[in-house]
């Protein structure tokens, strides 16, 4: 969970927009 979370903040460095979709689905994911 933690390698995930990592993922998505280094890819919002370069794409904010991305990592909000990332953490949406991340979110998602994780309630099930």
């Amino acid at each position: 969970m933690t390698e995930r979370r990592i993922a998505v903040v280094n890819a919002g460095v370069s794409n904010p927009s991305a990592t909000r979709l990332l953490a949406d689905r991340l979110v998602s994911a994780v309630e099930g």
